[in-house]
């Protein structure tokens, strides 16, 4: 059984997954670009696991130490992708714990991860929001009515994305530290680090640079074609 459902936070997904399993529908596969999930429904009577998300890029050499640390403490991997930073655990067996995480402070440094790359996110998008813009101005001047309204509408849902993640990021940023009388952050010493912004915002420049590149191409076809 496949599901569409798209969540801007860890925990409302989690109990929706949760929800899902006390149904008795076990988690199978991810798609986190499409927001699709893959259920299958298990015979009554038999375990049906929970599931729990971690956000990080794992590079693939560091790929089977990951999921052997969460092995060990009952988790298997359900989905990873090295372009996409959340990892789906499900639980093995009912000996395992309820959740992926030891303590408050691994929640908190997963949550400020996708807090920071949302911020990042937005800063971009506000970017090319404005080149739209830029555009626009130029498209009034020559009075041409297509451009204009592209760039409009597309400036405009850009900056409406930018605002989105500004506030979303503040919220990841902000909303664990509440009520902690004291969370220690500490550095993530494994191999596999903690590079998930580095790595994520790394992938978000090529694709600037590849999308203004197809836009001046597609612009100058459009203009040699009508021109």
């Amino acid at each position: 059984m496949k599901r569409f459902k798209a969540f801007f936070d860890f925990e409302k997904e989690e109990a929706w997954l949760d929800e899902m399993s006390e149904k008795g529908y076990r988690l199978d596969s991810v798609n986190p670009w499409l927001c699709i999930y893959t259920f299958t429904k298990v015979e009554e009577g038999e375990f049906c696991p929970k599931s729990r998300i971690d956000f990080r890029m794992v590079p693939g050499k560091d790929k089977v130490e990951y999921k052997e640390c969460f092995r060990g403490s009952g988790w298997e991997l359900v989905y990873s992708s090295n372009n996409a930073a959340q990892q789906y655990f499900r639980q093995i067996s009912p000996a395992a714990s309820d959740d992926i995480f030891s303590d408050k402070s691994s929640v908190v440094q997963r949550n400020k991860r996708l807090g920071r790359l949302m911020l990042v996110s937005s800063i971009i998008f506000s970017i090319i929001a404005m080149m739209q813009f830029v555009c626009l101005t130029d498209a009034i001047r020559n009075t041409d009515s297509f451009w204009t309204v592209f760039f409009t509408a597309f400036g405009i849902c850009l900056a409406g994305v930018a605002v989105v993640t500004l506030v979303a990021g503040n919220r990841f940023l902000s909303k664990d530290m509440k009520g902690l009388d004291a969370v220690v952050e500490q550095e993530d010493n494994t191999s596999a680090g903690d590079k998930t912004v580095r790595r994520m915002v790394g992938r978000m420049v090529v694709w600037l640079i590849i999308s203004v590149a197809a836009g001046f191409a597609v612009g100058s076809i459009v203009s040699l074609v009508t021109g």
